[in-house]
Order: C-alpha cells, then structure tokens, then sequence
C-alpha cells in the first residue's frame, strides 16, 4: 500500500481514498474541509462537495454520453451551471476499468478526466484563450491555457480567483468504479486571464470532453499505458475536433447543454435507435440512426422520414448484416428531429 501524496498544483477541496496499486480502493476518505477562506465565494445555495445535489445541477440539461472503446466502457454525465459568482461543472464518471493514479507521473497518464473549454464563437482551439483543464481520479487539478498552437502550459492565478475542485472517488461495486468532481471557476477567474472581458461573465462556452483510463501504476508511455478517449472526434463529424470547437459542444448559461431532442416513432416490426443511444442530437454536426428490420430487408423499410421529410432513399448498408443507417445531414439537424420509421 503506498501513501497517495496529492500534487497541489491549484488550490483544491476534496474528497479521496487511498488506492493501492491495483487500482482498489480502500473505504478511508479523507474528511471534508468544507468552505475554505482562500475559495472565492460561492453562489448561495452551493456546497463544493462534490456531490453535485444542488437543485441547480437538475434544473439545467446534461451531456449524458457513453463511451465504448474495445471491452472498456464508461458512462459520463456532464453539467454546467453558469451562477452569479462563476461556472459549477459537475462530471460524474461510472467505468469498467480500475482507477490508478501515480502522482509522480504527468496527469494525462492517470485515470481522470481531460476538459477544454473555448470562449463562445471560437473558431480554432489554438486561440490562447482557450483551456485545458486535467481533473484527475484522486482530485488533482491542473488549469492549462493555450501558449500556441497545440501546445498548453500551466495556467496559475495566485490568489482566491483559482478554480476549486471537489472529488469523490467512488468505492468499487460489482467491477465497477468511478468518481465525481465538481468544478468552481470564478467569473473573476476567465476575466483575468481574458477569456471574457475584465467585467464581463461568461455566458456560454464551447467545450470537448476527454475520458482517460489509465491500465496501470507505473507506466508512463500515453501510447501504451492509457486509453485517451474524446467524445468529440469519437462521435462527432470527423476531423472537427481540436480545430474547430465550434463544432464540439456547446453549453450555455439557463439552457445547460445545448442540443435537440430525437424522437423516433416505430411502426411494424423493426427497431431504430440514434448511433450511440442517445436521445439528443448536437448542432452543426450530422446525426446517425441505425436501423434494423425485422425481416433483414431493406425493402421492408416502407417509410423513413426526418421532421415530414422523405429519407428512405438515404438508408445505407452498414458492414454489419442487415443493419442500416439513416445519415442526416447537418443542415437538418436545426431544430428538434422528429423521426418516423414504418416497417411491412
């Protein structure tokens, strides 16, 4: 068993156990400090806990996405809250694979999470304002902003105006692991690195969303020894990625996450469901249906139709036997997508 030190690279409130180096968590979490001085204030109401209770959290829509990379998985639920006093982000993460964090190797390496955020209306993520923020499993926190092209160094305000996390790294249940966190970024915070203008608050931002999990203690290749998973280039249009952030995600201040609704109504025998079973579609990007008869037939689709617009003539052939696709194109995808399929 080795003693977890917690690399305090931003001031942070949190809630951990001790792993040994299997990943296992042991059921000793340190005790909550609660609200500190050196915290900007909070907005009324807030705790920085990480247990992400707060009504606020409800009231706004969530990214509720789904990762499956090989035999690991892992379900993620992502919120933003934009308050009077800053943005609270929430990130709660379920996974099949164990959580390791070695705190003498980089944060990218470890179990964690991986976030950028970009300024609304962005159109390159090499803008300097734009951040990389590495939450990791065991509560480490590592603010990053764009030096130049690709590249991010370490981004730190002295003071109270420094983001604060809160985590809790969840024990073990039936092979299953995971953690929360809960992000506190000031308004005081992006206005001094000119995210947002000196007295401006931020109102929206584009973000992308990284899942890393790390397959062991010691290793230290990214190429080998971590699976890097974003959401954007994995499910989004390709190549949209880290070039252009306003094509990933989009969150905004009384809305939460921005998308429109799927809603797909069966008749006959067959089944259709979005690619990745989610009942959302994102903006500016295309979205896929897949789609089953029962008979296996493509001719057995006698209707498919797109907020009343025909698309049978735009099912596909997939590699797999008798399952098509129904692309729709970005263009359609403005409003909420009302989908119609009849099977014979």
């Amino acid at each position: 068993m080795f003693n977890k030190k917690l690399l305090l690279l931003l001031p942070f409130l949190v809630l951990v156990s001790a792993c040994n180096k299997n990943g296992s968590p042991k059921n000793e979490y340190k005790p909550h400090l609660g609200y500190e001085p050196e915290c900007h204030k909070l907005d009324d109401g807030f705790k920085l806990d990480g247990a992400l209770d707060e009504q606020e959290y409800a009231s706004v829509k969530h990214f509720k996405g789904r990762k499956t990379s090989g035999d690991e998985w892992a379900n993620v639920d992502w919120m933003m809250y934009f308050g009077n006093e800053g943005i609270y982000i929430g990130i709660d993460v379920i996974e099949n694979t164990k959580i390791y964090v070695n705190p003498f190797r980089s944060t990218y390496i470890n179990s964690g999470i991986e976030m950028y955020l970009s300024p609304a209306g962005a159109t390159a993520y090499s803008t300097p304002n734009t951040l990389e923020i590495d939450l990791v499993a065991d509560g480490t926190l590592l603010v990053k902003r764009n030096i130049g092209s690709s590249s991010y160094g370490k981004c730190e305000i002295e003071d109270a105006n420094n983001p604060h996390l809160a985590t809790i790294l969840k024990e073990e249940k039936n092979e299953e692991y995971g953690y929360t966190h809960e992000l506190f970024m000031p308004y005081s915070f992006f206005q001094r690195i000119g995210f947002c203008g000196e007295n401006d608050k931020v109102n929206e931002v584009e973000a992308d969303l990284v899942h890393i999990s790390s397959k062991n203690y010691e290793g230290n290749n990214s190429s080998i020894d971590r699976n890097y998973y974003s959401f954007a280039t994995k499910q989004l249009d390709s190549g949209v990625a880290w070039t252009k952030p306003q094509y990933t995600y989009h969150f905004k201040k009384d809305v939460g996450f921005v998308c429109y609704n799927v809603n797909i109504n069966i008749e006959g025998n067959g089944q259709a469901y979005e690619s990745h079973g989610y009942d959302f579609a994102v903006p500016n990007n295309s979205a896929t249906i897949t789609v089953k008869p029962a008979s296996g037939r493509i001719a057995s689709i006698l209707e498919a139709s797109v907020n009343n617009i025909d698309c049978v003539s735009s099912l596909s052939k997939t590699s797999e036997e008798s399952v098509y696709e129904l692309v729709i194109p970005k263009d359609l995808v403005v409003a909420d997508l009302n989908i119609k399929f009849r099977f014979n």
